[in-house]
């Protein structure tokens, strides 16, 4: 079958699928949305007790939880974020399947990620980290440089395992560079990249999607959404990592 895109703001909207063949239109009935699915799969694994339908279970509860939460921060963040174009279309965040507990930072520790900047090195002066919660998961390093002059281009490099990894530097109307490292599946937000600037100028290990986590945890500026919404991402990493386990009789 066909493959929909879904992000998380979008977890209780219908999703119409409609068949072409040559000139006939055939349109399924009874639309679902993601929620509408995580139900029909909680409906079939409720009251069994082995490991596949205990990690379902748990699993459904994670995705339910984390949009509900990344809903919240998310439409803090983005001043009544709208998903069209009228006040009738502003989401309203989908209902969190189970309680939750805020995580805190010492819980997430093993996450922090570590900055060095070499002596004599200022063609960077600031930098700050966040995470796309609201489309596929990303990290991103906004890098601010001490001369925001157009001759001024960082030598970025991105490596994962000893491996490059894909990633985009652009340079923002304000001056700064947006590093963006994409495409973390929730199975991998714990695995680690090294981020090096200019060639060891500035260097960041043991850099993760879940360092953000931790960083948002460690800050007393960190508003609660925000604060459920990691705690939430995390148990999200969590549980999709016992799924794939228990679905794998291991």
């Amino acid at each position: 079958g066909d493959i929909v895109n879904v992000v998380v703001l979008e977890v209780d909207e219908k999703i119409e699928a409609i068949f072409h063949n040559g000139e006939d239109t055939f349109v399924r009935k009874n639309p679902l949305s993601v929620t509408d699915y995580l139900d029909q799969v909680e409906a079939n694994h409720t009251g069994k007790t082995g490991a596949e339908d205990v990690a379902t279970l748990n699993l459904i509860n994670a995705i339910s939880n984390y949009a509900h939460y990344a809903q919240a921060a998310l439409d803090e963040s983005h001043d009544n974020y709208t998903v069209g174009n009228t006040d009738e279309d502003k989401y309203h965040p989908t209902a969190a399947r189970t309680d939750i507990t805020v995580k805190t930072s010492t819980e997430l520790a093993a996450f922090a990620a570590t900055r060095t900047v070499a002596d004599n090195y200022t063609a960077i002066t600031k930098t700050s980290r966040s995470l796309v919660l609201d489309d596929e998961t990303a990290i991103v390093i906004y890098l601010t440089p001490a001369d925001k002059a157009d001759s001024y281009t960082p030598v970025v490099s991105v490596t994962k395992g000893g491996n490059d990894y894909a990633f985009t530097c652009t340079k923002q109307s304000d001056g700064r560079w947006k590093l963006v490292i994409p495409d973390i599946a929730a199975s991998e937000l714990a695995d680690v990249f090294t981020v090096d600037i200019d060639n060891g100028g500035m260097t960041f290990t043991n850099l993760s999607a879940l360092s953000y986590a931790h960083t948002v945890l460690a800050s007393e500026s960190s508003s609660t959404n925000y604060k459920y919404a990691v705690s939430a991402l995390y148990d999200y990493y969590l549980a999709t990592n016992a799924y794939i386990t228990a679905t794998k009789g291991e």
